[in-house]
């Protein structure tokens, strides 16, 4: 009776195990219930910069330093792992990133959502990376800790 109940409890821990290395592996993103745009095409490539931004927003405040911007890639086009690749760009640009996703439908045009606080940020990303994005407001499923969002579309993924 002592071998099966070892075996029992052994197993319990097998599928604990599993189940917390599953979520890790495939966390779950309540943003992407985020409504796209509707909008047209464009062919436009992102235009990577180097130079550091010292610019004022409209209301004055300086534009943080990368290094304090959240930024949160979607994918919204079918280009296999293209959000894990600009999250790589970004981060190596200095940005603070998270874990990358998918985001369903897909999206003609790259949007960029920023948090109320986040705007100035979100107008040097898209005149620094994505020329060709929408800017908008966060809708209220993304999450406070992120400060920009970006989902890719067809616009920056070329072919």
């Amino acid at each position: 009776m002592a071998t099966s109940t070892l075996r029992g409890l052994i197993l319990v821990a097998l599928v604990v195990l599993g189940i917390v290395g599953l979520t890790k592996l495939f966390p779950t993103n309540a943003s992407v219930g985020v409504t796209p745009a509707a909008s047209g095409a464009g062919t436009h490539s992102p235009t990577p910069s180097s130079s550091p931004t010292t610019s004022s927003s409209p209301a004055g405040r300086k534009v943080r330093p990368k290094d304090k911007v959240i930024i949160q890639v979607l994918n919204g086009t079918s280009r296999a792992f293209f959000a894990a690749l600009e999250t790589d760009v970004l981060k190596k640009d200095g940005y603070k990133t998270v874990t990358p996703g998918n985001y369903t439908p897909k999206i003609a045009t790259t949007i960029i959502y920023y948090q109320p606080n986040s705007l100035p940020e979100a107008e040097r990303l898209k005149r620094q990376r994505f020329p060709s994005a929408a800017l908008k407001p966060a809708p209220p499923t993304l999450a406070s800790n992120i400060d920009l969002q970006v989902i890719l579309g067809q616009d920056v993924a070329g072919g």
